[in-house]
C-alpha cells in the first residue's frame, strides 16, 4: 500500500508529517511513502534526509513580504500545479493522502477529489490558515491540534478528530548528550525560541536584540533561536556576541 504525504514550506507543516511518517514506518507491513512538496520549501532536504521519495510541484508560497514579480507569478504557478498534482497522483496511485495544510494542500486536494482518493487534512494551528479554510470541505476527515480549530472548521461538515500535534519519539535522546552536541553547559538555563514561519525578519531580529536586555549578573545563560532567515549570518553573529558577553 502506498500513502502520499502532502506538505511543505515551513517546519510547522513538515516536522509533524515526518513524525507521522516515522510512526507508520515502525508498524508491521509499513506502507510505501511518497512526499508531495513545493518548489521552494524546506521539504526538499528534510524529507530526502529522512529517506522518503519526494515529488515537487511548481508552486511556491503565496505569502510574500516583498512586492515582486512573484506576486503575479505565484497564482499562475498555483493554477499550473493542479494538473501537475493530478498527473503525479495518477502515476503514484496512493491509497490515501495525508496533508498538513499550507499552500501544497490546495492543488493536492483539488486534484484528489475527482480521483476519489481519501484525504485526511491536519491543522496544527488554533486559528486555521487560509489554505486550510479554503480546502477543508474537500477533505474526507479533519485532524486538529486544538478544539478551537475544529470549531472554526465545523462549517466544512467533515468528521473532525482532536489529535494534538504529532511529534517524534524522543525517549531515546539523552539530555546530557543533547546539551553536549549543542555546546550547552550542563547547568546553564536555556530557552529555545522558535516559530514565526520562514523569514519573519522582524520577529527574529526583535528576539535577537532583546537578548541584550538579559541581566548581566546572575546565572550564566545561553541564547538560541531556531530560524530560517535570509539574514541568518547576521543573527548568528548577534547571538554569538550575546553569548560571549554572558560568559565574561
Amino acid at each position: 500500500m502506498r500513502l502520499l504525504i502532502a506538505g511543505g514550506g515551513t517546519g510547522g507543516h513538515i516536522y509533524p508529517a515526518l513524525a507521522v511518517a516515522r510512526s507508520l514506518r515502525d508498524r508491521p507491513n509499513a506502507p510505501d511513502l511518497v512526499w508531495l512538496g513545493g518548489h521552494r520549501g524546506l521539504e526538499a532536504d528534510l524529507v530526502r534526509d529522512a529517506g522518503i521519495r519526494v515529488r515537487r510541484l511548481a508552486l511556491r508560497s503565496l505569502r510574500s513580504v516583498d512586492v515582486s514579480v512573484h506576486a503575479v507569478l505565484d497564482p499562475v504557478r498555483l493554477a499550473l500545479s493542479v494538473p501537475q498534482a493530478a498527473a503525479i497522483l495518477a502515476v503514484e496511485r496512493p491509497a490515501a493522502i495525508l496533508t498538513t495544510g499550507g499552500y501544497v494542500a490546495v492543488p493536492t486536494l483539488i486534484a484528489a477529489g475527482p480521483m476519489r482518493i481519501p484525504v485526511v487534512l491536519w491543522e496544527g494551528n488554533a486559528i486555521p490558515g487560509r489554505a486550510v479554510r479554503v480546502t477543508a470541505r474537500l477533505a474526507d476527515a479533519l485532524a486538529v491540534s486544538y478544539e478551537a480549530a475544529g470549531t472554526a472548521l465545523a462549517a466544512a461538515g467533515k468528521p473532525t478528530y482532536l489529535t494534538g500535534t504529532p511529534i517524534r519519539d524522543v525517549t531515546a535522546i539523552s539530555r546530557a548528550e543533547a546539551r553536549a552536541r549543542l555546546d550547552l553547559p550542563a547547568d546553564a538555563p536555556t530557552v529555545l525560541i522558535f516559530g514565526g514561519s520562514q523569514a519573519v525578519r522582524r520577529f527574529n531580529a526583535a528576539v535577537a536584540w532583546a537578548t541584550f536586555e538579559l541581566p548581566a549578573e546572575g546565572p550564566r545563560y545561553r541564547a538560541g533561536i531556531q530560524f530560517q532567515d535570509p539574514n541568518a549570518a547576521v543573527l548568528t553573529r548577534l547571538l554569538e556576541t550575546v553569548n560571549q558577553a554572558s560568559r565574561q
